[in-house]
C-alpha cells in the first residue's frame, strides 16, 4: 500500500482547514475534530508540525498586508516603512541586516499594533447563546428548552464551573465537576443522564457553530461510567404504578353509568388505547379510520416571557412509531362513536375531538382533573393519567398479548422499553392468592 509521508500529511491537512475556512463551509467540527485526534493518535500527523505550518500561514497574511515596499538600501541593509501614529507623515522608516529580519520585525510590529482581544466564552454564556440558536433555528421545542433550563440552573448556575472560560475548561475539570455534582446531590440516574445532555450540547454548539477550541464533551464522557450505588433508587411498589383490575371496573362502569362530557370518555378512551394524556386532548376526529387510530400529534407546555404556561399542539407526535397508528378493540371504537354522538348533541363543530365551547381544545390538566374526580367519588386510590398508559401496557401483557403487539399498540422502539418501564402487576390480591395457593408446593400435605 502506498504510504504518504508525514511532512505532505501535515501540509495537506492544514491546506483542507485553509480551504474549509475560505469557503466557510459547514463543516461538522466534531468529525473534524474526532479525525484530527484519530491522526495525532496514530502519528498520522504530527501536531508540532502542523502548529507550525498554521504560524507560517500566518505569519504570511501578515506580510501580505504590509503596505510599504521592501528594499535593499545602498549600504546593503534591507529597509521599509511600518505605521506609526507619533510620526508627522504616520509612518517610521525600519533597516535590518537581511529580510527575514526585516519581516519578523514587521510581524512583531503588526501584532504588538493589532492586540487579539481575548473573549471570555464562559459556560454560562455559551450555554444561553445554544438556547436562543436553538430556539432560533427550532432546533428544539420551548418546552425542551424550559426542561434544558431547569436542570442548568438546578446543578450548573453559579458554579465555578459554569464561570470557566470553555475553551479552557479540561477532561479533569468535567470529571471533578460531575463528581461533586454528584455527591451533593440525591439525583437518580435519568436526572444524571439529563446533566451530560445539557453539558453536551453546551460544548457542541461552542465547536459546531462558535468554532472555539474546546473539549469533545461526547468524548469525556463517553468512557465516564458511574457506579449504581450513586444514584438515588425510587422504589416505587406496583399498585402504586398501575390501577388494579378490581379499579378499573370501578372505574369504568362509573364513567359508563355516569358521563356527562366528553373529559369522562377521554378517561375511558385513554384506558382502552394506551394514549397518553397530551395524545388524547390533541386527537382530531379525522385522526380515525374504521378500526385504526393515527397518532399525528401532541401536545406540549412551556413557559412564556411573563412566566405564563402555554399549552399548545405540536403537528407531530412524541415518536414516530406513533405514525403507523394503533388497532383499537371494539369497546375502544364504541368510545369513540359515544365521543362524536355527544359532541353532535351538543352542537360541537371543532376538528378537535375533545373540545369545550367555553375553554376551546381540552388542555391535558381537564383529564387529570376529571380522573381525580372519579377517583374521589370511586373511593379508588387516584394515580396519574400516565399510569392508565401503565395499566393498558401491563394489562395486555398479563393477559398473553403477543409481546410485539403489545409493542406496537404502546409505540415503543423496542420490546425492551415496554417490559421495564411498563410492565407491572394488575392483579387483585385475591386472584394472587388463588393462584398461588394453587401452585403451592405443599397444597397436599398437614402442616397443621
Amino acid at each position: 500500500m502506498f504510504k504518504y509521508s508525514s511532512t505532505f500529511l501535515n501540509i495537506l491537512f492544514v491546506e483542507v482547514i485553509a480551504i474549509q475556512n475560505i469557503l466557510n463551509c459547514e463543516m461538522n467540527n466534531i468529525a473534524m475534530r474526532d479525525t484530527l485526534q484519530f491522526m495525532i493518535d496514530n502519528s498520522i500527523i504530527n501536531l508540532d508540525d502542523v502548529r507550525m505550518s498554521m504560524e507560517k500561514s500566518k505569519r504570511n497574511a501578515i506580510l501580505k498586508k504590509h503596505p510599504y515596499d521592501i528594499w535593499i538600501a545602498s549600504d546593503g541593509r534591507v529597509k521599509t516603512y511600518v505605521e506609526d501614529e507619533t510620526k508627522p507623515k504616520k509612518r517610521r522608516l525600519i533597516a535590518k541586516s537581511s529580510k527575514e529580519e526585516l519581516e519578523d520585525y514587521i510581524v512583531k510590529d503588526y501584532i504588538k499594533r493589532h492586540p487579539v482581544k481575548k473573549v471570555n466564552h464562559s459556560v454560562e454564556a455559551i450555554f444561553k447563546e445554544w438556547m436562543a440558536y436553538a430556539l432560533k433555528e427550532k432546533d428544539i421545542e420551548k418546552n425542551t428548552a424550559d426542561r434544558y433550563q431547569n436542570d442548568y440552573d438546578r446543578f450548573l448556575l453559579g458554579t465555578k464551573f459554569s464561570k470557566i472560560d470553555i475553551e479552557s475548561v479540561s477532561d479533569s475539570d468535567v470529571i471533578r465537576f460531575l463528581k461533586d455534582t454528584l455527591n451533593e446531590n440525591n439525583i437518580t440516574r435519568k436526572t444524571f443522564s439529563n446533566l451530560k445532555t445539557v453539558l453536551n450540547g453546551i460544548f457542541s454548539y461552542a465547536m459546531s457553530e462558535k468554532n472555539l477550541e474546546c473539549i469533545s464533551m461526547s468524548y469525556t464522557l463517553k468512557d465516564y461510567k458511574v457506579s449504581d450505588k450513586k444514584f438515588k433508587k425510587n422504589i416505587v411498589k406496583d399498585e402504586e404504578q398501575v390501577y388494579s383490575e378490581k379499579d378499573i371496573s370501578i372505574i369504568a362502569d362509573y364513567i359508563i353509568k355516569n358521563y356527562q362530557s366528553t373529559r369522562e370518555l377521554g378517561i375511558l378512551l385513554a384506558l382502552l388505547t394506551g394514549l397518553r394524556a397530551g395524545e388524547l386532548c390533541s386527537l382530531k376526529t379525522s385522526d380515525q379510520e374504521k378500526e385504526m387510530l393515527y397518532i399525528q400529534r401532541t401536545e406540549i407546555k412551556y413557559k412564556d416571557a411573563d412566566n405564563k404556561t402555554i399549552y399548545s399542539v405540536r403537528e407531530f407526535p412524541k415518536s414516530e412509531c406513533s405514525m403507523n397508528g394503533i388497532e383499537l378493540s371494539n369497546s375502544a371504537m364504541n368510545v369513540l362513536s359515544l365521543i362524536r354522538k355527544l359532541n353532535l348533541k351538543n352542537g360541537i363543530g371543532s376538528e378537535f375531538l375533545f373540545y369545550d365551547p367555553e375553554y376551546g381544545r381540552l388542555k391535558s390538566y381537564f383529564f387529570s382533573k376529571a380522573l381525580k374526580k372519579i377517583c374521589n367519588e370511586t373511593g379508588v386510590k387516584y394515580r396519574s393519567m400516565h399510569k392508565l398508559r401503565k395499566t393498558y401496557a401491563s394489562y395486555l401483557l398479563a393477559n398473553g398479548v403477543e409481546e410485539k403487539i403489545a409493542q406496537a399498540q404502546l409505540r415503543h422502539k423496542d420490546s425492551a422499553t415496554t417490559h421495564k418501564y411498563y410492565e407491572f402487576s394488575i392483579r387483585n390480591k385475591e386472584y394472587k392468592r388463588d393462584i398461588l395457593n394453587k401452585n403451592d408446593m405443599l397444597r397436599e400435605s398437614k402442616i397443621m
